[in-house]
């Protein structure tokens, strides 16, 4: 999967990290925690940038705990779609999986789309390696319509281009089926695209 960093030249990351680490000391100054879980996220990014995944694996467990402390819905799920990609790039589908099912059993309730757009293309990256370029097909599209409805992307320092090998699920599934899967994928709802991954009656 392709990298994107954002704003960010190669030259800007060492101050880049430095800005984090100094709101992570504020905000752990100040008693704001949930701050302090948010940053260290994008510490690991940066630690993604770097090469250091064990760094940025680190980080993120701290930020998952931090908002599991905190019964922050929004934010143990922004943390458990990222660990999910650190799992899908150690190529540990098992722990990908169980990462992803919890992040969309919380979406599931009422999430936040652009976090529901990244977790849904995790998990659509998850069913191509799985063997399933339909049901990943029918994933992106929904990710992508989400995508559409919120202007775009959101950028987050080290994190992947979510955009799509697209001509390798075509040549997987055939030009037609690619469309039809394609179409299916926009027309379902979230619920419905939800339930595809983690079934219908998962709870967080």
């Amino acid at each position: 999967m392709a990298r994107r960093h954002g704003p960010l030249r190669v030259g800007e990351i060492d101050d880049a990290e430095r800005a984090f680490e100094d709101a992570v000391r504020i905000a752990r100054s100040y008693g704001n925690l949930r701050s302090v879980g948010s940053w260290q996220k994008s510490l690991a990014g940066i630690a993604i940038i770097r090469g250091d995944h064990a760094r940025a694996r680190r980080l993120l467990e701290e930020s998952l705990a931090i908002h599991r402390d905190l019964d922050d819905a929004w934010g143990v799920s922004h943390s458990l779609s990222n660990l999910s990609f650190l799992a899908l790039e150690a190529d540990d589908a098992e722990t990908a999986r169980t990462l992803l099912s919890e992040a969309l059993a919380i979406e599931r309730e009422g999430g936040h789309q652009p976090r529901l757009a990244n977790a849904l293309e995790m998990s659509a990256r998850l069913a191509a390696a799985d063997g399933q370029p339909a049901l990943a097909t029918r994933l992106y599209a929904r990710a992508a319509l989400l995508r559409e409805r919120v202007h775009g992307l959101t950028f987050e320092v080290g994190w992947p281009d979510p955009t799509p090998n697209l001509d390798d699920l075509r040549s997987r599934v055939g030009d037609e089926r690619f469309e039809e899967e394609w179409a299916r994928g926009r027309a379902m709802t979230i619920i419905a695209a939800i339930d595809q991954v983690i079934g219908p009656r998962r709870r967080p």
